[in-house]
């Protein structure tokens, strides 16, 4: 559990640099995913571009979520 925790961190920080600072009209690698998965993909990912300051800032808040969930206090 504590790995796919750090992958989905990883991911959605990943997400939120990629949002910033790369144009997701470009992003070739969705394609990968086959003919049934990749358009619904390509809808998200021009629905996360269109509101691009807060999505991004929501992969940081979904991300800083997970990581403060790990902690023991």
């Amino acid at each position: 559990m504590n790995m796919f925790r750090d992958l989905a961190i990883l991911a959605l920080i990943a997400l939120g640099v990629g949002l910033v600072f790369t144009d997701p009209a470009n992003w070739n690698w969705i394609s990968i995913f086959g003919p049934y998965i990749a358009p619904s993909l390509f809808q998200a990912v021009d629905c996360l571009a269109s509101l691009r300051p807060f999505s991004s800032i929501l992969c940081y808040a979904l991300a800083l979520a997970l990581f403060m969930t790990r902690l023991k206090y």
